[in-house]
């Protein structure tokens, strides 16, 4: 049985889906604003640009050239006397163990959808007593909507990587592009917007501390999904004759 192959498009747009996420959306801000703003940003920046670049293009060809899972491609490239490098593949175990918690938070989401349509808070205090009250006291609500999250994404899984992975991911992407979007406009009309951006990137450069280097890398590893084989498994379905390293910096260029 011959497998579908990603797109390239396909592909980037797999390997975009696959890393930004609530990391990218809430984390990064206050991050950036706690060590440093455009200081840290530039760290982080250059972290992705020489040392997480090289790693996305080490995953991709690994995949590529395996063509197999993620442990099957680390044991077909590996010399046969280093039968040890298979269990690198094993680090596809990242990926279930950020599943365990996604898709509650999944959950929430699309719980949070579906109240939108008949009610918002008017307030943090608000908001703030309505999340507490469901993850609180509403265990069958959060139970019911992880169970949905789930179905969900074993339906796109189960319709394989045409029909499901890029076919959702060229609706899912540019529909998470608008949503950002709007938010930015939305942002840019309250009273706080310029005190805001000044927070995140303002150079402060006496932040540049070991922790706030060590969060950089950590989190642009996060951001171009490296070290959980998620690229490595996306790349094995990559089309014959691909340019890697062409792919790889659309791939950063549209990520950070």
């Amino acid at each position: 049985m011959k497998i579908a192959n990603f797109t390239r498009i396909g592909f980037i747009l797999a390997a975009a889906g696959s890393a930004v996420g609530l990391g990218n959306i809430w984390k990064f801000p206050y991050m950036a604003g706690e060590y440093g703003g455009g200081a840290f940003v530039l760290v982080y920046l250059l972290t992705i640009l020489f040392v997480g670049f090289s790693i996305l293009i080490a995953e991709i060809l690994i995949g590529y050239l395996g063509r197999k899972d993620a442990v099957a491609s680390f044991e077909e490239l590996a010399p046969k006397k280093n039968i040890g490098w298979k269990y690198a593949g094993f680090m596809g175990v990242t990926g279930l163990l950020i599943m365990t918690f996604y898709s509650v938070v999944i959950g929430w989401i699309l719980y949070y959808m579906i109240q939108s349509f008949t009610f918002l808070p008017t307030s943090m205090e608000v908001a703030q007593e309505g999340f507490g009250d469901l993850v609180g006291s509403q265990p069958f609500i959060q139970i019911t909507f992880h169970l949905i999250a789930t179905l969900l994404t074993m339906g796109i899984l189960l319709k394989g990587i045409k029909g499901g992975i890029e076919k959702a991911n060229k609706i899912l992407l540019p529909a998470l592009v608008l949503i950002i979007i709007g938010l930015l406009i939305y942002a840019m009309s309250l009273d706080g917007f310029k005190e805001s951006v000044k927070f995140m990137f303002a150079f402060e450069f006496s932040k540049i501390s070991s922790e706030a280097i060590t969060q950089a890398v950590g989190h642009s590893f996060f951001t171009l999904s490296i070290g959980m084989a998620a690229i490595l498994t996306y790349a094995a379905s990559l089309p014959k004759r691909t340019n890697i390293a062409q792919t790889a910096f659309w791939v950063v260029f549209l990520i950070p």
